[in-house]
């Protein structure tokens, strides 16, 4: 499976190599000396392909800057979206992966100390959750965000069920904000 950059790489390539072919068949027919009435001979020799190439040269310069002026902002974006996503797993992960076991104790039912403890957990939570980044901020990302913090607080004021659906809810939300993140990269 190719990725998105190898794939960039060989579109970047077949431009330029059609680039040289083009100029090399136009430099091909200005050395040619006679035409014999072919009208392809003709369009190639009346145009200037230096000129044709040098502009060529000067957008392919364009381009390979523009790409290095922004490669240090996509790669800013692409480390901060995950330092952010990072942390916010960090600081859940006490609910999501911790907190069902406090309740599976053998058959028995939901206990009122161990929902507390949740309750806890999300209210701790609820302070020390990260802002979302200004280079990560987009609509889509922010929505998830907010997500994910309703969620904390629903837990926080209710409680978890014995189904653990709430639970499962933040895991989602939690995947959303990390494709949200994904798809509005720079």
């Amino acid at each position: 499976m190719r990725t998105k950059r190898t794939l960039t790489h060989i579109f970047y390539a077949t431009i330029i190599g059609t680039g040289v072919a083009i100029f090399s068949v136009g430099l091909w027919f200005n050395t040619v000396e006679t035409c014999n009435d072919n009208a392809i001979c003709y369009i190639f020799k009346k145009n200037e392909w230096e000129t044709i190439f040098a502009g060529f040269l000067g957008l392919a310069g364009g381009v390979i800057a523009y790409r290095g002026a922004t490669s240090g902002t996509l790669e800013s974006y692409r480390r901060e979206s995950i330092r952010f996503i990072h942390s916010i797993i960090f600081f859940t992960d006490q609910i999501t992966k911790r907190g069902p076991s406090i309740f599976v104790v053998g058959s028995q039912e939901v206990g009122t100390s161990a929902s507390d403890h949740m309750k806890k957990l999300a209210k701790d939570m609820q302070d020390k959750l990260p802002d979302i980044p200004t280079i990560v901020f987009s609509s889509d990302a922010n929505e998830a965000y907010f997500a994910v913090k309703r969620i904390i607080s629903t837990i926080a004021n209710n409680g978890v069920d014995t189904k653990f659906e709430i639970v499962e809810k933040l895991d989602k939300a939690i995947v959303e904000l990390t494709k949200a993140l994904e798809k509005n990269g720079p």
